[in-house]
């Protein structure tokens, strides 16, 4: 919830959009943001965060869509990266840097004390940051341009890849704002990763790296007429 706090801080009049993935909706009553509205997708299977963030840009008509993770806090940034989306590059991503916090850092700003500037640690910060990694703004036209998030990367690891290439192929121009963000702390999930759909995704990466420019088109074109499907998970009943 402290991204969710920083972002009503940071700029209150910019739409929230939330999609809970789950077998049943868990989200309930009002969340710590003045403009958010959520969503509930069912998916009794391995978390997807392209298909989310699909399912997520068929429920707006925004020119400008900003993708986050839920543990970033990037701040003055926000409506400065999606000021320079709408009128100058369609790609923009708020910072050039990470810095990992502490647990203990990371208390400071859930206690919402946004201004706290953590100690110098070089071995915390992160640098050569990939585009749409942890946050970063895009204009609507050049998402679904490129058939948007790649919905077959399933658990962790991959999609921003993914992503990354196909703007590359499509040659679609970014800008990043000098700034650094900074990672909140939280318990890692990595003995319980999925090492299948993990390596699955690596396959699949490779097979990306490897596409050739005809078979890229036909993928996006496609892509581009079934990404963000609400009801991509639920079992259809037909009628005998």
């Amino acid at each position: 919830m402290t991204t969710m706090r920083w972002l009503a801080q940071e700029a209150p009049q910019v739409p929230l959009l939330i999609v809970e993935q789950d077998t049943q909706p868990r989200l309930f009553g009002e969340l710590p943001h003045p403009n958010f509205q959520s969503i509930f997708a069912f998916n009794p299977h391995g978390f997807n965060r392209s298909w989310g963030f699909n399912v997520g840009t068929r429920m707006t008509q925004s020119k400008v869509m900003v993708f986050t993770d839920a543990d970033l806090i990037v701040r003055g940034q926000l409506r400065p990266m999606i000021d320079a989306c709408e009128h100058q590059y369609p790609v923009v991503k708020p910072y050039e840097s990470v810095r990992d916090l502490s647990e203990t850092e990371s208390e400071t700003l859930h206690q919402g004390h946004w201004d706290h500037v953590p100690a110098p640690r070089p071995e915390a910060l992160r640098e050569k940051l990939m585009i749409p990694g942890g946050m970063f703004a895009i204009r609507r036209d050049a998402f679904f341009h490129i058939g948007g998030w790649d919905e077959r990367f399933v658990g962790w690891g991959g999609e921003d890849n993914a992503l990354a290439i196909k703007l590359e192929r499509a040659r679609i121009q970014a800008s990043v704002i000098p700034g650094m963000a900074l990672h909140l702390w939280h318990a890692r999930a990595d003995a319980q990763m999925d090492q299948q759909l993990y390596q699955n995704n690596l396959a699949l990466l490779d097979s990306l790296i490897q596409c050739s420019e005809a078979r890229m088109a036909r993928m996006v074109e496609v892509q581009r007429q079934i990404m963000g499907y609400q009801e991509k998970y639920r079992p259809t009943n037909f009628a005998k």
